[in-house]
């Protein structure tokens, strides 16, 4: 089920809104329903950081507590301005 919710917006705000969804194709609606799904997420996404920053506060990594996965962790050559699919490719 939609529910419908009112949203008041300035002049400025709206006449933006109008300009962007026209040049994108889409409708005001569309682009606000996208935009507040990203806003919705980064703000989860937000909070699951400050959760995990303040988990490592209370609990800091000791010396040593990896150490053991060091070997295990391999990293492809760095190329300036490569990217990882030509990385990819080079070492088949």
């Amino acid at each position: 089920m939609k529910r419908k919710i009112r949203v008041a917006f300035g002049e400025a705000l709206a006449a933006e809104l109008a300009m962007v969804s026209r040049r994108l194709g889409v409708s005001r609606t569309a682009f606000a329903k996208k935009a507040l799904r990203c806003a919705v997420r980064e703000a989860k996404i937000s909070e699951m950081e400050r959760r995990h920053r303040e988990g490592y506060m209370r609990h800091p990594v000791e010396s040593g507590e990896f150490s053991d996965f060091e070997q295990e962790q391999v990293w492809p050559p760095w190329v300036p301005g490569g990217s990882r699919r030509r990385l990819r490719r080079a070492n088949r």
